[in-house]
């Protein structure tokens, strides 16, 4: 058999928690009313406590969490790739993009001018219209 390496205080110890833990309800007021302890007065510090412990566990266990997530984030691969800048090749002074979407909406390009007018032209053929009265000629 081993030898019980455990020192006195350990034993203590174990031998207060045992007594706490096997002791009736009865035995604890008992015994807290012959030491002259207001046990409800207790019972609200202990409240207090308790509430207050668990606050400061969550607000550590918050503190962690975020200390973590920013290691994360400072460790990990980022999938982020950067790409260098397009430069646009050299143009002609007189050079126009094709869109206006390009040109931001600016400058109408002469193309854009005469599609304009073209169609300006199909809307307002009258050939190209039915009769009012539903003859087509």
């Amino acid at each position: 058999m081993a030898k019980d390496k455990k020192t006195f205080q350990d034993r203590l110890a174990e031998e207060i928690d045992e007594a706490i833990t096997n002791a009736s309800d009865e035995d604890i007021r008992k015994e807290a009313e012959e030491a002259g302890e207001d046990i409800a007065a207790f019972g609200d510090r202990m409240r207090v406590w308790l509430e207050t412990a668990k606050d400061e566990v969550a607000e550590m266990a918050m503190k962690e969490a975020k200390a973590a997530a920013e290691q994360g984030r400072a460790t990990r691969d980022q999938n982020v790739v950067s790409m260098a800048q397009r430069r646009p090749a050299n143009r002609p002074g007189n050079f126009m993009p094709d869109t206006v979407a390009a040109r931001h909406g600016k400058k109408l390009s002469e193309r854009d001018r005469k599609g304009i007018e073209k169609d300006l032209e199909d809307l307002f053929d009258d050939d190209a219209w039915p009769d009012k009265n539903g003859d087509e000629e």
